[in-house]
């Protein structure tokens, strides 16, 4: 629903959810709250998925890393495509 990006943003999401009866409404891959595919933003400088969910994935030490890696490079670091 937002407008394309004009500025440099890497967006993580998560693919894991503990809310499996809500999981169930939301299409294809989701974190408990949110699709995969509805976190992507035009205009994104990077996009990363993650095995985490909506509710834990701040506290990941692996996002952490992802975090500082892309505010210290402009980039994610890809351990394959997409995922960590």
């Amino acid at each position: 629903m937002l407008g394309p990006a004009d500025y440099e943003v890497g967006i993580i999401t998560g693919n894991e959810s503990i809310n499996l009866i809500l999981s169930r409404f939301i299409p294809g891959e989701d974190d408990g709250k949110v699709s995969v595919e509805s976190a992507k933003l035009d205009g994104m400088k990077d996009f990363l998925v993650v095995p985490h969910s909506h509710t834990f994935i701040m506290q990941s030490d692996d996002v952490i890393r992802q975090i500082l890696e892309f505010l210290q490079n402009g980039r994610f670091k890809h351990a394959r495509k997409d995922t960590i």
